[in-house]
């Protein structure tokens, strides 16, 4: 209700909504039971909790691909951060967040709070394999400075230790030490934002703009109601 369809907590005071949850409630053989705006944020933040505590558990000494993106609508800047990595040779995708960003969106500060989303979950540098992100620039310097090691002064991966116990995650501690030295993460640029581009880039052409206007006119002259009708008989 409040996640999905965008509902702010106060609706549970609302008489309406009330209406409609008092006789579930009073149905509930649980006595003292209540549901309002302010003890439902606290089942909220168990059931948050209790999800970071699941993927921290599926993605320990695993692995990973990260995707970052930035978005503004409305006045407001926001970040997604998801990961993808194999479990049980099954392709798992789990959102870690997606946080409001509160100022200028720089590459390092990009790189904090990619950092502190990470270190939420326990995922270590060495268990990054790629980061995937749009072509803008910011986010492409903070890809640079999280691989650098001499740009993170606050890393801390002495104590990671890959402890196989089964084959992939085996096989996933040989591709780690086939690696190393060399950086693990690697930078990978969003295909379809790439492919967004160049098609803005070939639209640009003066001889595809005459096309386009054209059939903008056509389009335009066919949706009036007399060409509608027409075409409605003709069907």
């Amino acid at each position: 209700m409040v996640t999905v369809n965008g509902r702010p907590f106060s609706i549970l005071h609302d008489s309406g909504f009330r209406k409609l949850l008092n006789p579930i409630i009073e149905g509930l053989p649980e006595t003292g039971f209540a549901i309002n705006s302010h003890n439902i944020k606290c089942h909220i933040i168990d059931k948050t909790q209790l999800i970071i505590n699941n993927i921290t558990t599926d993605i320990a000494n695993r692995l990973i691909s990260l995707k970052v993106d930035c978005v503004t609508r409305h006045n407001r800047s926001l970040i997604g951060i998801n990961i993808q990595y194999m479990q049980h040779n099954v392709l798992q995708l789990k959102t870690l967040a997606i946080t409001e960003l509160m100022e200028r969106h720089s590459a390092i500060y990009l790189k904090e709070m990619v950092s502190n989303v990470l270190d939420k979950y326990g995922i270590a540098k060495r268990q990054i394999f790629s980061i995937t992100s749009d072509n803008a620039a910011n986010i492409l310097k903070m890809t640079d400075i999280i691989d650098d090691p001499e740009n993170d002064s606050t890393e801390n991966d002495d104590n990671f230790i890959m402890a196989p116990t089964n084959e992939i995650e085996e096989f996933e501690s040989n591709v780690v030490q086939a690696i190393e030295p060399e950086p693990l993460t690697k930078k990978v640029r969003c295909s379809a934002h790439t492919l967004n581009l160049c098609i803005e880039d070939g639209l640009k052409i003066r001889s595809l703009l005459n096309v386009i206007g054209r059939i903008r006119t056509v389009v335009k002259k066919i949706r009036t109601q007399k060409y509608t009708c027409i075409l409605k008989n003709l069907a």
